[in-house]
């Protein structure tokens, strides 16, 4: 994913002084690209201003959880407040449409296509409505996903109109390859590789400085996540969603006892981890943190506590009026 957003980036940045006035502001742009991620497991980005794994998998959850529901996805991402009419719903959700789009379930149907005939070409998610073209707010990104099985691999193909190469891109490619691998398990076949085609592929003029310092910070180590348990994993899903369910409204859960693999446990508990960094409560942190399966989220999850950690440091001390033992007063 570096590699992707180190090519994309300098391209759009060399372009600087040649802004195009778009809806949401000026921008950089390049359009009719064509992005190839060769491992799609190696889908997160290894440095500390890009390593986005919390709100990656939290829209990741949002999808799969089939809701269109505002205050599920401001949770992780903030910048969704702004798309919502309602105030309630994000109307572009693309859990919806795929999982219920006009009552067919997309991805169900597409998984039964490609056990029965995996040489097809129709085993395409649509994404995109006629009828958004009407809408004002949150008009899908993201057109169609094309799935394809060659030589017992399974291929992925997105189609996006538009997308911001600095904030969307990591995001959606983590969403789409998370769900290309899903798929393959369920189909029975290897993940294969991943292409990402864009018309407008774009960088907004406020995060140029950001995008420089990026580039700046030079290539990383690529590593990939787990790969997924075999066999089906949308019953694991269904228990996983359950469990980040409880984790953000804040009930109890017990992630030792819970009734999930490794990869799934591990990932339920970076969500655990995300709620203690809202609660600003390092020690939390640190302690799922030992008991992570995998140690390549230890570095997501040390980002993330430093910040924490900072965040407590610079806060002002708040001190009760009226000190309610002894231990207070002396401290």
């Amino acid at each position: 994913m570096d590699d992707l957003l180190h090519r994309v980036l300098t391209k759009l940045l060399a372009k600087k002084g040649r802004g195009l006035q778009a809806t949401r502001g000026v921008t950089l742009e390049k359009t009719g690209v064509i992005l190839h991620l060769t491992n799609p497991r190696a889908r997160l980005s290894r440095t500390a201003r890009r390593s986005q794994i919390f709100s990656c998998l939290g829209e990741l959850a949002w999808y799969l959880a089939k809701t269109d529901s505002l205050a599920f996805i401001t949770y992780y991402v903030a910048a969704y407040k702004k798309e919502s009419a309602d105030n309630k719903t994000i109307s572009g959700a693309y859990g919806p449409r795929m999982f219920n789009f006009r009552g067919e379930d997309q991805v169900a149907n597409i998984i039964k296509l490609l056990r029965e005939r995996q040489n097809t070409r129709r085993a395409v998610i649509q994404i995109f409505d006629a009828a958004d073209l009407k809408n004002t707010r949150e008009v899908p990104c993201t057109c169609s996903i094309q799935f394809m099985v060659r030589q017992k691999k399974l291929h992925a193909f997105t189609m996006m109109r538009s997308n911001d190469a600095y904030l969307g891109l990591p995001h959606d490619v983590f969403a789409f390859t998370m769900i290309q691998e899903l798929i393959a398990r369920a189909v029975g076949v290897e993940i294969g590789t991943y292409k990402h085609v864009v018309g407008s592929l774009h960088l907004y003029e406020d995060h140029i400085e950001a995008a420089q310092a990026y580039v700046e910070d030079g290539l990383h180590e690529t590593v990939q996540m787990p790969p997924m348990p075999v066999g089906n994993q949308f019953e694991a899903v269904k228990h996983f969603l359950k469990v980040e369910s409880k984790i953000r409204r804040k009930k109890k859960v017990d992630l030792d006892s819970v009734d999930l693999e490794p990869y799934w446990k591990d990932l339920a508990r970076l969500l655990r981890i995300y709620r203690f960094s809202r609660d600003s409560d390092p020690r939390g942190m640190a302690r799922q943190m030992k008991k992570m399966t995998s140690k390549i989220y230890d570095q997501y999850i040390e980002n993330k506590r430093r910040g924490v950690q900072q965040r407590l440091a610079s806060a002002p001390v708040q001190r009760p009026l009226f000190p309610d033992s002894d231990a207070e007063l002396a401290n």
